[in-house]
């Protein structure tokens, strides 16, 4: 038996192959695509489609775009077009236009979510007031989507943005108790790219967006991101710039006498990046201060962004009082909204300083 199978190796070896191989040539490979309104057809889709240079084989991006009714119709006429099937395996990024994100995303992300070929775990931003031209355009050659993807992996570590993937969001989207947001992209005056605020979903819809100050307390809050910065206006005193060592936050609500009661543990450590005027040296009883008005500080942060977050439920109250009585279900489902606008929230503080930057052990203690 054996010698029967050692005998066939070779055949099946030569007669072997991918049953959905492709030839490259005959596909465009989308590196990255933005979704917005359309002017005669209901959406205009742009693809970064990415090659290589005849001369060097360098990579290359081309961009193109076309109009369709669906999402699909607009792939099929690309495809139309250019000749090739398009092909979004490797495919980077999907921006939505934000305007097109306010009435409703829904159709957009079942066509993608239906797809075989498609990449779930692209990342989905926002581009507010930036069409995908102008968003896949790059001066220095580069492939604008992948040069976004690394931005938005920087900025979850250090605590900026979140990196939303798609099946994260469509799963987000689509579970009750709790609201999901995405990234938002826009053009700087000096024409750098910036990603520093979030757009605030309730299910498939836009319904705001948080700003750069309000976007770090939530990560804060969620654990995301390994760093992240503080800037502290001392009393009488010069600005503290500070980044997170290490962090815990606990969110703990419950249902008390038909009131939602949040109990938020917060333990962090940080380090001093930057003293400036007079701070120079910290001793003991400056370091005491210093953490006495951190401390301050961030409790004030906190208590005005969870009073701010009221009409959304991003923290996924709502999620945690179903996993813990799931009787609930029903019950929230209509009167949560109400419930949440009149919550409690308790703040408990344990944070810490611990270094300098290169000075590992405790300041101001042998």
């Amino acid at each position: 038996m054996r010698i029967k199978i050692l005998f066939l190796l070779p055949f099946l070896l030569v007669l072997s192959g991918c049953y959905d191989y492709r030839e490259t040539d005959s596909m465009a490979i989308v590196s990255g695509l933005h979704v917005a309104k359309g002017t005669e057809q209901r959406y205009k889709l742009t693809f970064e489609i990415v090659g290589t240079k005849a001369d060097d084989r360098s990579m290359k991006a081309q961009i193109t775009g076309m109009e369709g009714d669906t999402v699909a119709q607009a792939i099929d006429n690309a495809t139309a077009v250019s000749g090739k099937k398009l092909y979004f395996g490797h495919a980077q990024v999907l921006a939505i236009d934000y305007e097109l994100a306010k009435e409703g995303i829904g159709d957009i992300l079942d066509y993608f979510s239906r797809q075989n070929d498609m990449r779930l775990t692209m990342n989905v931003i926002i581009s507010e007031g930036m069409s995908g031209e102008e968003l896949f355009k790059s001066e220095e050659g580069d492939i604008r989507s992948f040069v976004l993807a690394d931005m938005l992996k920087a900025n979850e570590e250090r605590a900026i943005t979140p990196n939303i993937e798609l099946y994260s969001f469509i799963a987000d989207s689509f579970e009750q108790g709790k609201d999901s947001c995405l990234p938002i992209v826009n053009m700087e005056e000096n024409g750098n790219i910036n990603l520093s605020s979030l757009a605030v979903f309730k299910k498939v819809q836009l319904v705001g967006k948080l700003n750069e100050d309000d976007t770090k307390y939530l990560m804060l809050l969620e654990n995301i991101g390994e760093r992240g910065g503080f800037i502290l206006e001392r009393e009488g005193g010069s600005p503290v710039s500070f980044e997170i060592r290490s962090r815990k936050a606990d969110i703990k609500p419950r249902l008390e006498n038909g009131k939602i009661l949040c109990d938020i543990d917060l333990k962090a450590q940080f380090g001093v990046l930057e003293l400036t005027g007079d701070d120079s040296v910290i001793v003991r009883h400056k370091l005491e201060e210093m953490e006495n008005e951190l401390g301050k500080y961030v409790r004030y942060e906190l208590g005005r962004f969870v009073d701010n977050l009221r009409q959304t439920d991003l923290l996924g109250i709502e999620r945690q009082l179903i996993r813990h009585n799931p009787q609930l279900e029903y019950f929230l489902a209509e009167s949560f909204p109400k419930l949440y606008e009149e919550a409690e929230f308790n703040i408990s503080l344990d944070l810490d300083i611990i270094d300098s930057g290169r000075t590992l052990r405790k300041l101001g203690k042998s």
